[in-house]
């Protein structure tokens, strides 16, 4: 078995790779919940009003993350989203999907979620955190 290396670069102040490494980041939003459609904003409202009344507390405001990766190969935004709407998840740029609450239950729609990865930036209005990550 050869082993190959690759020899440093001579002259040079810093890694070879650290200009490319610069060019990357990644920024961490905040959505608000449903702001794609009513009918997550209405479920997840009565959802927040029953566990609020549990804790006997206010009622807050309910928000899901999306990420906004940027490398040198392009602009990438990743988000989890439920519900899925349709069994047609290359359209919306499915990743992966997963079990909502029960595995046994994943089998209907509605207990399913799934991370979603597109090119170009978020859709909908959000309200950015302060973490980005180089």
């Amino acid at each position: 078995m050869a082993v190959v290396t690759h020899p440093e670069p001579t002259g040079a102040s810093e890694p070879r790779f650290a200009r490319k490494a610069s060019q990357a980041s990644i920024e961490l939003y905040w959505l608000p919940l449903g702001a794609g459609g009513w009918l997550v904003r209405l479920n997840g409202r009565i959802y927040e009003a029953i566990h609020a009344l549990l804790e006997r507390r206010r009622p807050l405001d309910l928000y899901h993350s999306a990420l906004i990766v940027r490398v040198p190969e392009g602009r990438f935004v990743i988000e989890d989203a439920w519900p899925i709407p349709d069994a047609d998840g290359a359209s919306r740029g499915v990743a992966v999907e997963g079990p909502v609450a029960s595995r046994r239950m994943a089998r209907f729609r509605a207990f399913r979620y799934e991370v979603r990865r597109w090119t170009g930036s978020l859709p909908t209005p959000t309200r950015r955190s302060p973490v980005r990550n180089a």
